[in-house]
């Protein structure tokens, strides 16, 4: 199997699910962002690795524990933040629950199709890669775009 079905499909369309939700509960940290981004690009990576190379017994246990693991880390980041608190735990069952289904309908879909993942992959990464500007346009603060167009 190839590395971009195994890693980068469900890295990207974890990160093109889960953001937007994860953004939903806090909009103006660009620290939250980026420990949101870090977050989901690690806990996937690893999971996926041990899914696939380590847990080869028994796939549906070795997933239902490890989103267990994920909702419980996840949420316990999340809910380190001030103005979020419990709600962490809200926005990681949201956001899992969300990236895991939509993730599991993908696959039935597509099945074994290399091509049809590899659409898919451009697909998500185009919708990730216009919510990343969304973000920053939220985020960073309007007079430094000013700022910044007044140099040029």
């Amino acid at each position: 199997m190839d590395y971009i079905v195994i890693f980068v499909f469900p890295l990207i369309l974890t990160l093109a699910v889960e953001l937007p939700i994860y953004f939903a509960f806090k909009r103006d940290s660009m620290r939250y962002f980026l420990t949101i981004y870090l977050m989901n690009v690690i806990l996937n990576l690893v999971m996926n690795y041990l899914l696939l190379y380590v847990f080869t017994s028994s796939y549906v246990v070795s997933l239902i524990v490890m989103e267990a693991l994920i909702f419980i880390i996840e949420g316990t980041i999340v809910a380190s933040f001030k103005s979020v608190h419990l709600k962490g735990y809200l926005a990681s069952a949201l956001a899992n629950g969300a990236s895991l289904g939509i993730g599991l309908l993908a696959n039935y879909l597509v099945g074994g199709s290399y091509d049809a993942h590899l659409w898919l992959l451009v697909v998500l990464l185009a919708i990730f890669l216009v919510e990343v500007a969304l973000f920053a346009t939220r985020i960073i603060k309007p007079s430094l775009f000013s700022a910044l167009s007044k140099r040029g």
